[in-house]
């Protein structure tokens, strides 16, 4: 049995930041990505479904993005995370 592999890349530019965390688990279906964030959703036998959900939360409530995808090796999946710069934030709130 191959073991498991969890990567974390992060990157940065003028806009911001994004930071992924890339497993070689099997993956997620079409209706799990479809509803990972959602309250409640597991796919794990223990789990209660809320931690997606609530990073979810809290990164939207920062101006930021959390998404999931299937990797194109066939094999897990990243969830990326995408945080906007302070600099950024700033010259938004100026301009509206």
């Amino acid at each position: 049995r191959e073991m498991a592999r969890v990567d974390l890349y992060t990157r940065a530019d003028k806009d911001g930041v994004a930071i992924e965390v890339s497993d070689s688990g099997p993956g997620l279906t079409l209706t799990q990505s479809n509803h990972v964030f959602d309250p409640f959703f597991t796919t794990k036998k223990t789990g209660m479904g809320m931690g997606l959900s609530i990073s979810h939360s809290i990164i939207e409530a920062h101006g930021g993005n959390l998404s999931v995808s299937n990797n194109t090796s066939g094999q897990g999946c990243t969830f990326t995370v995408r945080l906007k710069s302070m600099t950024s934030s700033r010259e938004k709130m100026v301009q509206s």
